[in-house]
């Protein structure tokens, strides 16, 4: 079984370089690919100084998004014949023992596509791993405080995550996770046409379509400090919110299949969010 690691880079070089360091003695990872997604800084030119035979760099010609500049690592990493290929963001942080358990799932079940360990964060606001959706639910969980109100219909209930050494779910957080050969080369991996935001879900639908299953491997974890690397590229709140907000209504038309009244109500849902994030932005800014 060889695995190896995507690390995608955009004006990120700091984060990208330590986690480099961090992972290149793991015996565990046979190849590590650091994907440039057209970086505007100097990461490039110092990157391209790496002399070490297990990495290797691709530099994209363009920033297309998070899912393609990943995908471009996961095409590398299968077409020189690695069985199952992680991918971490650059503000992620690991021990060398989760690879060996996240592994440990694929072996055991059979129909296992994707496969993640725990997510922690600085404030332990994130979740870790979380359920496909109707429309009406998706909608629900866009909202800071419909989030929160409905929490028990949006998200799995802690025990259920804690009951076993591995347990299935539907969709993974997209800091760092690990896809097989098979399920890649079936799914197509991320859907290019997603900036950024929403990734999580689409390839959580990918991949239960394409018959296939995701795991959370609930013994071991990694650190994610925050989305370090996308404040870095998108400083403003707002910018954020308008990107995150495009990639929702597309999920919501081309996963969801929404109707034309049910967008009208996303668009509505998504005026008030927006206008919420711009006074919060402007109390920050005093």
């Amino acid at each position: 079984m060889s695995c190896a690691i995507v690390i995608l880079n955009y004006n990120d070089l700091e984060n990208t370089l330590r986690l480099y360091e961090e992972l290149k003695d793991f015996s565990v990872l046979t190849r590590i690919y650091i994907v440039d997604n057209a970086s505007t800084d100097s990461s490039r030119q110092t990157l391209e100084e790496i002399h070490d035979s297990k990495c290797k760099l691709i530099f994209a010609k363009e920033n297309k998004g998070y899912g393609a500049g990943n995908n471009l690592g996961f095409r590398a990493a299968f077409s020189e014949g690695i069985d199952y290929c992680f991918l971490a963001n650059p503000d992620t942080r690991f021990q060398e023992a989760y690879f060996e358990n996240v592994l440990s799932v694929f072996e055991k079940e059979k129909q296992a596509g994707m496969v993640s360990g725990r997510m922690k964060d600085p404030y332990g606001k994130q979740a870790t791993a979380w359920p496909l959706l109707n429309f009406l639910k998706n909608l629900l969980s866009m909202g800071p405080l419909s989030k929160r109100v409905f929490s028990s219909l949006l998200f799995y209930p802690k025990a259920y995550l804690e009951q076993k050494p591995y347990v299935e779910v539907d969709v993974l957080h997209g800091s760092s996770l690990c896809i097989s050969k098979e399920a890649f080369l079936k799914t197509g991996g991320y859907d290019e046409e997603f900036f950024l935001y929403e990734e999580e879900k689409v390839i959580g639908q990918k991949l239960r379509r394409a018959g296939y299953k995701s795991y959370l491997c609930t013994i071991c974890s990694y650190l994610h400090e925050d989305s370090g690397s996308t404040k870095k590229s998108l400083k403003s709140l707002v910018q954020r919110q308008k990107l995150r907000q495009q990639s929702e209504a597309l999920y919501a038309r081309k996963y969801l299949h929404a109707n034309f009244l049910q967008m009208f109500f996303l668009k509505a849902v998504q005026a008030v969010i927006l206008g919420e994030t711009l006074l919060y932005s402007l109390f920050l800014s005093k």
